[in-house]
């Protein structure tokens, strides 16, 4: 049974003109995996490539985006990215919502119990980031947006998945309003990361409804499907 985080909310009935505080300028004492070569692994963009990554389809052309969301562009003026660093995955920043394609890691293996990575976008089923066991090709983990471009961070629990080999898939499958996925940083962690408080400082920026301070195993899931499960 897959994991789910982050839970949907309404888009906002319109963005504030000041930025949100940053959610990613609070720092978690993270690592980026390792690949083969021992050299730390391209998830956080900053090598302002798609090194490490493999894509399909239209949806990523033109990534990684350099520094935030153009204020002058199409619904951009009082959207921000909260990225890490310089660079991130921004789906709709170069072609909007229309085209579609994956985004797929090379494969690394889990050296931590935890993980954390950040993101933003849309809700809908087609727009989402999973992790994925190698050995059996199962999607364990399923992430997705809430309708805002702010990227937030979500805790990922690999105790289970210790020394197994996993690989990373950013999906864009909605051309509708929305339809894109925002991604950055994926690292790991000792212990679980303390979020509460970037997603404390998030809501009190947001006109969206306040999000969890913690990720809720069946978040994201329409809710007949949630009381199921």
């Amino acid at each position: 049974m897959e994991n789910v985080g982050v839970v949907a909310a309404p888009a906002p009935a319109a963005p504030k003109a000041a930025a949100p505080a940053p959610a990613a300028s609070i720092a978690l004492p993270g690592v980026l995996p390792l690949g083969k070569d021992g050299k730390p692994l391209n998830f956080d963009f900053e090598q302002g490539t798609l090194r490490d990554w493999m894509a399909t389809g239209d949806a990523f052309n033109d990534q990684p985006i350099k520094g935030d969301i153009d204020q002058n562009r199409k619904y951009g003026k009082g959207r921000h990215a909260d990225l890490q660093g310089q660079y991130w995955i921004g789906g709709y920043e170069k072609l909007e919502d229309k085209p579609h394609g994956t985004l797929t890691s090379v494969a690394f293996t889990v050296t931590h119990p935890w993980a954390s990575f950040l993101i933003g976008g849309g809700s809908l089923p087609g727009t989402r980031v999973e992790l994925v066991r190698v050995d059996t090709g199962e999607v364990f983990f399923t992430a997705r947006g809430r309708n805002n471009e702010t990227m937030l961070p979500v805790a990922v629990d690999l105790q289970a998945l210790k020394d197994k080999e996993i690989f990373i898939r950013i999906v864009d499958e909605e051309s509708t309003g929305w339809g894109h996925v925002n991604f950055d940083d994926f690292r790991f962690y000792t212990a679980k990361p303390a979020l509460a408080e970037v997603v404390k400082l998030a809501n009190a920026s947001m006109t969206a409804p306040p999000l969890p301070q913690d990720v809720y195993k069946f978040a994201g899931l329409p809710p007949e499907q949630a009381q199921r499960r």
